[in-house]
């Protein structure tokens, strides 16, 4: 559509202005969706009820949380983040060790290095990719958690956080 849209109106400004702010309007729906839906079935999974029900309280969870749910997973993307690098360069100095010390007759070994730590990242970008997913699926559950606890005993935390947890989320 885009490119029958492009043919016919050529270099018009105005129209691309318009073709590029409702594609990115579509690109900020699509991501709300994703996010209301990954949450949804979490809530699903957590209360037993219906989509549409879950949903409706994954919207309501996180507009009421917005603070608590942008910093957890702020965190959660920073380990994932550290974990890939670590995964990588620890993959890359066993890579450095084993072409060293090894009886290889290899004329670029900074050329193997490199794979051993390009593929160790990829790896590790496969095993954390679950491991957001797992850590996004806590936090909403930890979320909901919390707001029982405020519901029923007027506290801001859960007396099941962790207390250096507690004291980060005490401020937000």
């Amino acid at each position: 559509m885009k490119a029958s849209v492009k043919e016919k109106s050529g270099d018009n400004c105005v129209v691309n202005l318009i073709f590029g702010c409702i594609g990115c309007c579509l690109e900020c729906f699509t991501r709300f969706i994703e996010f209301i839906n990954k949450n949804a079935y979490v809530i699903i999974a957590f209360k037993d009820s219906s989509f549409c029900t879950a949903a409706k309280d994954s919207f309501s969870l996180a507009v009421r949380n917005a603070g608590m749910f942008a910093s957890l997973n702020a965190l959660g993307d920073i380990y994932t983040f550290l974990g890939r690098i670590i995964i990588g360069g620890t993959t890359g100095l066993c890579g450095y060790l084993i072409m060293i010390g090894g009886t290889y007759d290899c004329k670029n070994e900074y050329m193997g290095i490199m794979m051993f730590t390009f593929i160790g990242f990829l790896i590790g970008a496969g095993f954390l990719s679950l491991f957001g997913h797992v850590s996004g699926a806590i936090v909403v559950v930890y979320i909901m958690d919390s707001e029982i606890q405020k519901n029923h005993e007027g506290r801001n935390v859960s007396p099941n956080t962790p207390p250096d947890l507690a004291k980060i989320l005490s401020g937000i």
